[in-house]
């Protein structure tokens, strides 16, 4: 589609257009002619024949109008005719009206998901660079790139037209950090040209971007059908997205955004008729969703009745709607609306109607003129409509002047068409119309636009969103340029925004202003639009204005719950106190409204609208506004799902994708896909399932002719089926033979490719059918095949061909000559000569590689072949090539281990920074001969041309290639073509992997920081592949966080902190960990603070004007190190001034001078580092400022401190002398005089030397240890000694002293230097891991460094490397070497060097890995699940896989009839088995299985010979008669009999599957174990009657199905019931089993007659009968069973029919034999809690006798009585007891005894009475009234006991069961009860005395006695 110059221009020029986002917009065609230019306003698919397809804004041309509904039409571009529906074409105007409303609606609607914080402020939207049109040819790539920008970052959304484009792979969208947004057509197609939008939103408003794609013709044939899912056009890229991907309500933005708003096609034409007839009025429209339609007339709703007719139909998305007036009245005539509305928008659109009566009326304009404004050259077409009776006369006026143009009269239309204006046809048009009544006219004004360069409206300067209070006031400010002047537009709520007196527009053609005063939240609320338009274009920037109110509450809550069916309009209403915009919440997640939910807001009232509920929208709804909130639970009926659209034939070629495809009215429910009554299941590759909402889909992938069939689509119980049918494709040949050319003695190969690999192919020879042999074979790979003639001879030469099916392809061999010199024998060379292979490393600028350069087999005996290394010392990752030698290619072509091929390996360095070269050297024995380097067909067989990258070089008869900057592209085949001979190699480049390594050395190990500050810490690393990276802090594993960053970069990781606080400090450990291993490395974060106060001064010497002050340094630098100190000073008479001395300190020693004589001074002293200065130091006490009196010998204030360096270093020696009568004296008579002497002790001589001393005889007198030196590092000052050694050597180790002499005498102080450099390597890292072949040379070198020197040790796993004739170590004064100068695979480990000294050890590890090809799999093959077709073949991996990871096993058969072995399969190297499959039965094979590694393939395992002949074989069928049990209306439980052979393999299962009798597809109802042969079918219809199947399946497979041919019905006959349920083991003792079942789900139709209990012990197979139950009875014991035995136990019900399935147990273990358990343990511990109360307190038994405990029974006996009663019974887990109401003064014995299932136990008893002592209380008495249900004279009835307790809450009494023939209250813990009374049965009353006042007491009555008590 192409738009001209004036397409853009009423896109953007038309006043109207600004405005017809507004809802309401009429949208319509003017009349329609033949020729006439028209666009598609959606995309549509053809559906019936000789219809076209259309792509929303595709240009057509209109050929045929004849029929109302379809119009023949003309594409534009391709020039494609055909019929298109009338309702979606639109004319150019009303296209441009439609594309604009519908775009500015889209991006209304565009959600934003970001909002800037409220400390940062928001920018609106603004194009800095804006969208350029493109002109392109058909099948290019373009590019649309624009630039914006706005806080917060906007969103980009890109449309083509109205449609929101998605991301794919044929459009790309990018959105860079330079907010340059770019859209990539990877290919463009016709249907892709026309409007393309950039839109940037963000929450400050929008802004947009339009230009036009145009594509130019010639067109290409890019698009053709050839390909079943290619992109034809947007819409299909859509489509085939959508298909590909599914579709949900919310799953895309385009999903949420995509849909029409109602647009009429055309504006329907004003009717005139006669009164009385009948009369139609229709309109057409396109909406997406369904609009509602509403007629009105003069402004009332129009529905049917009386004489009038309203009718709505619907095609997809394309709506008619008609009005029928039958005998129309003259009343009836008038103006007519059609309003439609859906969640897009709204649209209208009027019809006038005259009713003529027949009387006379003056002329009436129907349908007036249009003004328009067009660009020269654009054809203007004004058209009006006017009646009257009798028929007025028209006439013509341009600018009141008689129109000299033709003009046209049809009926009662009148129109005239100005063919190329110009601008000076600028005028007004006016139509006058006149008869003998009256006068009518019509004006327009027609503007005709001069062409000129112009700039469209751009805005500069953007307002941003705004919330004013209410009655406040706000301003909207905007700036624009453009040319002409841009006109600008207000909108709000995208209705006009009209001045007032309270909004105020004001524009000076630059500058926009829109103010509004007393801002109203009922009116002012709402997005606000500001639209400027010129001719060349528009722009349009918007923003909300939000009012806000203080206090919103809800008038109008939800209803608190709704109940509403599937498919049906739900409405939820609300109102509002004030107009405010409220959120809507479904389940807690904010609803958008975008969606098939309708959020509406009118005024006060909120509406949330879903016109089709489905089960997906039930859940609870929410509105909020502010804090408050109303809910509403809504709750959806499901419908029963139904098809829509059932299944239609379907007609595919073979290899094509097959897509079947139904509709359902449920988007939740699922179906089941069957082919031939068999249900598919997905497996992801070849069928594919997919539900896109309503729609269900079954995708057949790569058909072929197995794939026809019927196939069934069940939805429950209804299904439709259709048929699928396969065009068969012939078999073709994709790759044709190729002529060749080879020398005498080479081997040829012919290679083709099929298009199916059991294709039949037949190989000829000059036309005769070729037999295959040794000389000439045949290799089959799948669909290639290969025709190899070994040692080709002169008589081989001829025309070879091959023919499948009609298609064959032919070509030519030539066998040539030798022209080269004889033959000459290869033999093994050493290193020094041309070997065999070697190869060149000068290091690539990559990563770890493995080379592999694999030799040829194909080589001419007078030649020979080889990689040459160069001996270039400088490269680390140089190797030595392999000792083996190439000899001819074998006799020998069927076995592969002679076929394989030589393979060296160089590892390349992946730290340097060099290129990878190798170089391929051949040498001829005979003259200089012409010759080229080529490659294989991997490179199209190109010759190579000497390059910068490709080297040739020849010396004499060696010819050499050297390829530079090797990367992965150069792994291909080499050759080497002289004349009519060829050599080639193959190069493979292999990564290595390595584990994360790093660098250590560049570790910044500290890392330093001040509080609140940032900080980044980083590690460099190398690894491949990239590590995965773990911190942790003090052990403790870092989370990501906003404020700790983890980040991990190709050669970094890092770790980003902000703000640190104290918490954060600590070791950081990072972790890096891939496949191959993991590093680590620990880092310390300190953070810095100020330094901690210096110690106090102390004085060292005073003058009458100076003193000499010296202090300790602060215990802590703060982390920091201290930078200087201050020292400040007072004087008695000012005490609050400091001083500070002006000079930087920085030393611990200093000398203030200018001090006053004999005044007293106090001292302090400040520490300062990077952060800032510590507390300052206690002061001094005051010190008068004198000379000392008397002299005083030295003292040494600050020692000498030893150091330890290493070699070449600066130290430096210090020391303070001091006189400590100074520093303790106010007062200091004079100043000493001091010199110094400094000795130094060395271990093999001594020195003195004296720096200063007071004269020349202390300068040259010897000290104790050493003599004097002098040097000019040696230093005095300010009382401090210094002797700095600038560079350190070996022989500044020694002991140093320093003495200070004067006249009262001396001080020393000594320290040690020691000097000593911890042990380091170096080592190129190129070697550290090598993999290398066997025979080649394995050398490496280390140099390390240390003082004293180190010693050095080698390692090979955890022995020590000693140095063999094999394994050669070489250690000099810095170096070591390890040599292996031929290697062998047992050399393969890890090396290891240690080099250590006094000062540290330093290592280092080598990888060194041998390879090799592997050797043979381990035999034999083992061959097993020999069948008619296929055979399993297992082997062992192969003892030695050469130091390699094995790739792959080849598998290869040979038919020993043929001899000609062909390949099976290539299989993963942790498989060791295979299927091999298509064989023929009764046939002899043979197999061989063959590993392979990078470097090579092994020798082959062949087989033993195999004949191809089933040994096992599926089941035979189930056996009747097929039982039916438990028959209800909707089950019934089938059973069968076992399969009379199980084929020889065990049966795994049975399949039940069902079917109704008028359906298809069989449903699986399950599947049992085969030891089940019965299943319950459920879920039956009622009255449909089903067909049953049955199938037994083994390893083989399923068995043909049992399937009777009589079909059940559910519920029509009488049957054995079901089986009891929930059959379960209730008790296991040590000798008896209870079980507990639940009654059958059915009887079968008739009452129970009661159940059978059969047991079966677990070593046999017999089942015993029990006992046979009432029906009543669903519990039984089955006693006397043998201990520690294991049994089954089954139940069945019974009818008068028979016995049902029987429901069985699992197995069941018996209990153990069990004895009474052990007594309860002593001490019993009885104590008193009160009056008449004691608590007894006991341990655990011992032993349980074998039997799990029950409880404790109590027993008490007043020693008085001879008697025990027994008191209480409590649980296991209860071990003390309350018994109260004893006898006062009585004395108790107690016993306690432990039950089990067996018994009690022996008794725990107390070993003395107990006395209860008699409290001094009250008493009253109670009496005891037996209640009404106590038993009479006829209960077997023998006494009545009475016990008391207290403590009972009476409330308890209130609760008791009056049915039950026992009470009992006893808590068992706290309380018993004690034996008060026996009485006879006939007495009803009981007194007691003696009882306690203002106590409680309960009784209880047990009138059987004699079963309590034994």
């Amino acid at each position: 589609m192409i738009f001209n110059t004036s397409v853009i221009n009423k896109f953007n020029k038309i006043k109207e257009v600004s405005l017809s986002i507004t809802k309401g917009t009429e949208v319509f065609r003017e009349e329609v002619q033949e020729g006439d230019v028209l666009f598609s306003v959606t995309s549509y698919d053809a559906e019936i024949e000789d219809a076209i397809d259309l792509v929303e804004g595709e240009r057509v041309y209109v050929l045929e109008t004849h029929n109302t509904e379809w119009w023949y039409v003309k594409k534009h571009l391709t020039e494609e005719k055909g019929w298109a529906p009338v309702q979606l074409l639109l004319d150019e105007n009303s296209y441009m009206l439609y594309v604009q409303k519908k775009l500015h609606e889209k991006i209304d609607k565009l959600p934003v998901f970001e909002k800037p914080p409220p400390d940062e402020k928001s920018a609106a939207p603004r194009f800095v660079e804006k969208l350029q049109p493109k002109h392109t040819p058909d099948g290019t790539t373009v590019q649309f790139e624009c630039q914006v920008e706005g806080n917060p970052r906007p969103l980009i959304t890109w449309f083509r037209q109205t449609a929101i484009i998605l991301p794919s792979q044929d459009f790309q969208m990018y959105y860079d950090e330079d907010n340059v947004a770019t859209l990539i057509i990877k290919e463009v197609f016709p249907e892709d040209a026309g409007l393309f939008t950039c839109v940037a939103k963000n929450s400050s408003g929008f802004a947009s971007s339009t230009t036009e794609l145009s594509v130019e013709a010639p067109l290409s044939d890019h698009g053709s059908d050839a390909t079943v899912l290619s992109r034809k056009s947007l819409s299909r890229s859509r489509s085939f997205k959508r298909l590909i991907c599914g579709h949900t309500r919310e799953s895309s933005l385009a999903d949420i955004l995509e849909g029409i708003p109602p647009t009429f096609s055309r504006k329907p034409k004003a009717r005139c008729v006669d009164e009385g007839t009948d009369v139609e009025l229709e309109c057409r429209l396109v909406a997406v969703p369904e609009p509602d339609i509403t007629w009105y007339q003069s402004g009332e709703e129009l529905t049917t009745g009386k004489n009038v007719v309203v009718i709505t139909d619907s095609d997809m998305h394309m709506y008619t709607s008609i009005v029928r007036i039958s005998k129309v009245k003259r009343t009836q005539e008038g103006k007519y609306e059609v309003v439609a509305r859906n969640r897009e928008g709204e649209a209208s659109v009027q019809i006038t109607l005259k009713v003529r009566t027949g009387e006379k009326e003056p002329p009436q304009i129907l349908e007036p003129l249009k003004s328009v404004i067009v660009r020269e050259g654009d054809s203007v077409r004004l058209s009006t409509l006017i009646v009257g009776n009798p028929s007025p006369k028209i006439t013509w006026l341009k600018d009141g002047k008689p129109l000299k143009v033709p003009t046209k009269t049809e009926g009662d239309t009148h129109t005239v068409i100005l063919l190329h204006p110009v601008p000076g046809d600028t005028a007004e048009y006016t139509v006058t119309a006149k008869n003998e009544v009256g006068t009518a006219k019509t004006t327009a004004t027609v503007v005709v636009e001069e062409l000129q360069s112009l700039e469209p409206p751009m805005f500069v300067e953007r307002f941003q969103e705004e919330k004013v209070p209410e009655k406040g006031t706000v301003q909207l400010v905007a700036k624009v340029t453009g040319n002409p002047i841009p006109e600008i537009t207000w909108l709000r709520n995208n209705e006009p925004l009209e001045p007032s007196e309270t909004v105020t527009q004001t524009y000076d053609g630059e500058n926009i202003v829109l103010e509004i005063k007393g801002v109203d939240s009922e009116v002012d609320a709402g997005d606000y639009k500001c639209v400027a338009s010129n001719p060349v274009g528009k722009a349009s920037h918007g923003a909300r204005v939000t009012v806000d109110v203080d206090k919103v509450k809800f008038t109008k809550k939800l209803q608190p719950r709704i109940e509403v069916d599937d498919k049906s309009l739900l409405s939820l209403e609300c109102e509002t106190s004030h107009t405010v915009s409220t959120k809507w919440y479904h389940n807690d997640k904010e609803l958008s409204g975008m969606d098939h939910r309708i959020v509406i807001q009118e005024g006060r009232t909120h509406r949330l609208v879903i016109k089709r509920t489905t089960p997906l929208d039930a859940g609870k709804y929410r509105c909020t506004v502010k804090n408050q909130s109303t809910e509403s639970t809504v709750s959806v009926s499901e419908s029963k799902p139904e098809f829509v659209r059932k299944l239609q034939d379907f007609e595919v070629k073979e290899r094509e994708c097959a897509i079947l495809e139904v509709e359902i009215s449920s988007e939740i429910a699922d179906v089941t896909w069957h082919k031939d009554g068999e249900q598919l299941k997905e497996d992801g590759e070849k069928v594919v399932f997919e539900k896109q909402g309503n729609v269900r889909k079954l995708l057949l992938r790569g058909t072929s002719v197995h794939d026809e069939g019927e196939y069934t689509c069940a939805l429950e119980d209804q299904e439709c089926t259709a048929e699928v049918t396969v065009v068969e494709l012939p078999p073709e040949i994709i790759t044709k033979m190729q002529d060749l050319t080879v020398a005498k003695g080479e081997k040829a190969t012919f290679e083709i490719e099929l298009t199916k690999g059991d294709a039949l192919v037949r190989w000829f020879k000059d036309k005769k059918e070729l037999q295959f042999s040794e000389h000439v074979q045949l290799s089959i790979d799948g669909k290639r095949q290969k025709l190899k003639v070994y040692n080709s001879e002169l008589e081989d030469t001829g025309e070879y061909s091959c023919q499948v099916g009609e298609q064959t392809s032919t070509a030519k061999l030539t066998v040539e000559g030798r022209i080269c010199g004889g033959p000459k024998p290869i033999a093994p060379r050493p290193p020094s000569k041309s070997g065999p292979v070697r190869l060149t490393v000068e290091l690539p600028m990559f990563q770890n590689l493995l080379w592999t350069l694999l030799q040829g087999c194909q080589m001419s005996l007078s030649f020979h072949c080889t990689l040459m290394q160069h001996s270039l010392s400088n490269f680390p990752g140089q190797t030595s090539r392999s000792s083996g030698s190439m000899a001819p290619e074998s006799s020998n072509h069927t076995d592969p281990s002679q076929q394989a091929t030589d393979v060296d390996t160089v590892k390349l360095n992946s730290s340097s920074l060099a290129s990878a070269t190798f170089a391929l050297r051949v040498e001829f024995f005979c003259c200089f001969l012409p010759f080229n380097f080529g490659q294989s067909e991997r490179k199209k067989g190109k010759e190579l041309k000497p390059s910068n990258r490709h080297i040739i070089t020849e010396d004499g008869t060696v010819r050499k290639l050297i390829i530079k900057k090797v990367t992965l592209d150069d792994q291909t085949d080499y050759s080497c073509v002289a004349i009519n001979v060829k050599t080639s190699s193959k190069l493979k480049v292999e990564i290595i992997e390595t584990a994360p390594k790093i660098n250590i050395e560049a570790l910044q190990k500290v890392y330093k920081v001040n509080k609140g500050d940032d900080v980044n810490i980083s590690v460099k690393y190398s690894s491949t592949p990239s590590p995965t990276d773990e911190w942790s802090v003090n052990g403790k594993v870092i989370k990501k966080s906003k404020r700790i960053i983890p980040a991990l970069t190709e050669e970094s990781a890092s770790l980003t902190i902000k703000k640190v606080e104290d918490n954060d400090v600590g070791t950081y450990t990072i972790r890096l960990k891939n496949n191959c291993g993991e590093a680590s490395a620990e880092l310390t974060l300190i953070i810095m603070e100020a330094p901690s106060q210096p110690g106090s001064p102390e004085v060292i010497e005073v003058t009458d004007i100076t003193i000499t002050l010296h202090w300790k340094t602060p215990e802590s630098d703060g982390n920091s190190p201290i930078t200087n100190y201050i020292l400040e000073y007072h004087d008695r008479e000012d005490v609050f001034t400091w001083i500070k001395v002006s000079e930087r300190i920085l030393e611990t020693t200093h000398k203030v001078t200018s001090l006053d004589h004999n005044m007293e001074y106090m001292f302090r002293v400040t520490a300062v580092n990077d952060v800032g200065p510590s507390p300052p130091s206690h002061p001094t006490r005051y010190i008068k400022i004198t000379s000392p009196v008397s002299m005083e010998p030295p003292t040494i204030q600050e020692p000498l401190k030893g150091v330890v360096c290493g070699l070449k270093k600066s130290i430096t020696l210090s020391c303070v002398v001091g006189d400590p009568s100074i520093s303790m004296m106010c007062r200091v008579a004079r100043v000493n005089k001091v010199s110094l002497n400094c000795t130094c002790n060395f271990s093999s001589f001594r020195i003195t030397l004296m720096p200063v001393c007071k004269n020349e005889t202390e300068r040259n007198r010897r000290l104790t240890d050493g003599r004097t030196f002098k040097n000019k590092y040696m230093t005095y000052e300010n009382r401090v000694a210094k002797y700095t050694i600038t560079e350190t050597t070996e022989t500044s180790s020694g002991t140093y002293t320093c003495q200070a002499t004067n006249d009262a005498g001396y001080a020393e102080t000594t320290a040690t230097v020691k000097i000593q450099e911890p042990p380091k390597i170096e080592v190129d890292e190129g070697v550290s891991t090598q993999k290398l072949r066997v025979t080649n040379q394995w050398k490496v070198e280390v140099k390390f460094t240390g003082y004293p020197k180190p010693t050095v040790k080698w390692t090979k796993g955890s022995k020590e490397l000693p140095s063999t004739k094999h394994c050669s170590v070489y250690i000099d004064e810095s170096s070591s070497t390890v040599a292996i100068y031929s290697l062998k695979k047992e050399d393969t480990g890890i090396y290891n060097i240690t080099v250590q000294n006094e000062a540290g050890s330093a290592s280092y590890e080598f990888n060194l890995r041998v390879i090799d090809k592997p050797s043979k799999p381990e035999g034999p093959i083992v061959v097993k699940d020999i069948r008619k077709d296929t055979v399993t073949i297992e082997w062992k991996p192969p003892a030695d896989d050469g130091g390699l990871e094995l790739s792959k096993y080849s598998v290869e058969k040979c038919e020993l009839e043929k001899m000609v072995w062909m390949k099976v399969a290539d299989v993963e190297k942790d498989v060791s088995s295979y299927c091999v499959q298509k064989l023929r039965e009764d046939a002899e094979y043979m197999f061989r299985v063959i590993a392979e590694n990078p470097v090579g393939s092994s020798e082959a395992l062949e087989s033993d010979t195999v004949t191809i002949r089933s040994k096992y074989d599926r089941p035979s069928p189930p056996r009747g008669p097929l039982d039916v049990s438990g028959m209800t209306d909707t089950s019934f439980t089938i059973t069968w009999q076992p399969p009379e052979t199980d084929g020889g393999s065990p049966i795994l299962e049975y399949i039940v599957e069902r079917r109704e009798v008028n359906k298809k597809a069989w449903q699986k109802v399950g599947s049992t174990t085969v030891d089940v042969t019965h299943i319950e079918v459920s879920s039956l219809k009622v009255n449909i009657s089903y067909h049953l199947r049955v199938t037994a399946r083994n390893d083989v497979g399923p068995s043909v199905p049992y399937a009777p041919e009589e079909p059940i019905t559910a519920g029509k006959r009488i049957s054995a019931p079901s089986s009891p349920t929930n059959l379960t083991v209730v008790d296991v003792t040590s000798k008896s089993v209870t079980i507990q079942w639940g009654p059958p789900t059915s009887t079968g139709g008739t009452e129970l007659t009661g159940y059978i209990v059969e047991k079966r012990q677990s070593s046999s197979n017999k089942w015993t009968k029990v006992v046979t139950l009432e029906p009543s009875v669903t519990q039984h014991c089955i006693a006397n069973l043998k201990e520690k035995s294991e049994w089954f136990f089954r139940v069945s019900a019974e009818n008068s029919i028979g016995l049902s399935p029987p429901a069985s147990t699992e197995l069941v273990s018996l209990k153990t034999h069990a004895t009474v358990p052990s007594p309860p343990t002593a001490p019993l511990e009885i104590r008193s809690i009160g009056p008449n109360s004691i608590i007894i307190e006991w341990g655990i038994p011992e032993s349980d006798g074998g039997a799990p405990l029950e409880g404790y029974t109590i027993a008490i006996r007043d020693i008085r009585k001879t008697m025990w009663m027994e008191v209480g019974r409590v649980k296991v887990g209860v071990q003390k007891l309350t018994i109260k109401d004893l006898q006062e003064n009585h004395e108790y014995l107690i016993r306690i005894y432990a039950r089990n299932e067996v018994g009690a136990s022996e008794a725990l008893e107390s070993e003395e009475p107990f006395k209860v002592l008699r409290p001094t209380v009250g008493y009253s008495v109670l009496r005891v009234v037996f209640p009404k249900w106590f038993p009479t004279n006829s209960l077997n009835v023998c006494a009545t006991d009475v016990f008391v307790c207290t403590d009972m809450e009476q409330q308890e009494v209130e609760k008791m069961d009056t049915t039950a023939p026992t009470l009992s209250f006893s808590t068992e813990t706290t309380t018993s009860w004690m034996r008060e009374a026996g009485m006879d049965a006939d007495i009803r009353s009981y007194a007691r005395g003696c009882l306690l006042r203002r106590d409680e007491y309960f009784f209880r009555i047990w009138y059987y006695a004699r079963q309590l008590f034994k």
